[in-house]
């Protein structure tokens, strides 16, 4: 579904690469969880699969991405559109309407699509995401959670193959947060999409995805494989990696015994 392929990329007016000789392959339906300290390119990978980089942001691009057959260098992101949906870290930030119903209809407008199938895909995709009651509501008005909701929604509206999500709890409280995880969770399983998911909460994504995708500080690919693998192999992964690797992790963990690492793992605080 997705092939990148030594993707190297250069923000105008820098010299240092975000993204430095990058290749992954992600397999039709596969979940993948995206991780790496703040400015290690993760953001900047979402951005090379829904076709935003290079033909918004300019710069500099050596190698290839390829998703659903659609090469990006040759297709620019309202040709992905179609096929990813994108939901954005801070949506509020983001929303181009002021009413939820108005926020799941535009992407469809801008599409081309008449007005009597809009109005059928919003209701559907309100019921079916459990948006219902909040159609007519001003998204100004509700909580963060509500908001990532809707605006997983909207991307979801015009029915893409992959899902990809920029750090989709980062303004949430735990409790907000995991309702959110475990809704999209349900959500893509149900209906088979690819997920690219860029987050830090990482005890709570490990147990629900297919395999981890580590960039290191200088946008490399740092490791890439099952979770249990990635735990173990992570040089600087931050605090419940190395909380992992102290409980002595091994690779190739059953899915019960990850989930019963994950419990650990969030019973885990740093030390003052």
């Amino acid at each position: 579904m997705i092939e990148i392929d030594r993707l190297t990329y250069t923000y105008p007016r820098t010299d240092r690469p975000a993204l430095d000789d990058v290749s992954l392959r992600i397999d039709a339906g596969e979940s993948i969880l995206l991780t790496g300290r703040s400015g290690s390119g993760k953001s900047t990978l979402l951005g090379a699969v829904n076709g935003l980089i290079p033909h918004y942001y300019g710069g500099r691009i050596a190698g290839r991405v390829v998703v659903g057959g659609m090469d990006t260098r040759d297709h620019k992101a309202h040709d992905l559109a179609a096929l990813v949906g994108t939901a954005f870290q801070e949506p509020a930030s983001r929303f181009i309407t002021r009413q939820v119903a108005d926020e799941l209809a535009f992407g469809l407008e801008a599409a081309g699509l008449d007005g009597a199938e809009i109005a059928r895909r919003v209701r559907e995709t309100a019921e079916r995401l459990q948006l219902g009651p909040l159609r007519d509501r001003p998204l100004d008005q509700l909580s963060g959670g509500e908001q990532q909701r809707v605006a997983v929604a909207a991307a979801l509206a015009r029915q893409p193959r992959v899902l990809v999500l920029d750090e989709p709890t980062s303004q949430l409280d735990a409790e907000s947060a995991q309702g959110v995880l475990d809704w999209l969770r349900d959500l893509c399983r149900a209906d088979g999409l690819t997920t690219v998911i860029s987050e830090h909460r990482l005890g709570r994504l490990l147990p629900e995805v297919d395999r981890v995708a580590a960039l290191s500080e200088r946008g490399r690919l740092e490791a890439w494989g099952a979770p249990a693998e990635v735990l173990t192999r992570l040089a600087n992964g931050g605090p419940l990696i190395e909380a992992a690797r102290a409980l002595g992790v091994p690779a190739g963990l059953s899915e019960d015994a990850l989930r019963a690492l994950r419990e650990r793992l969030l019973a885990w605080r740093m030390p003052p």
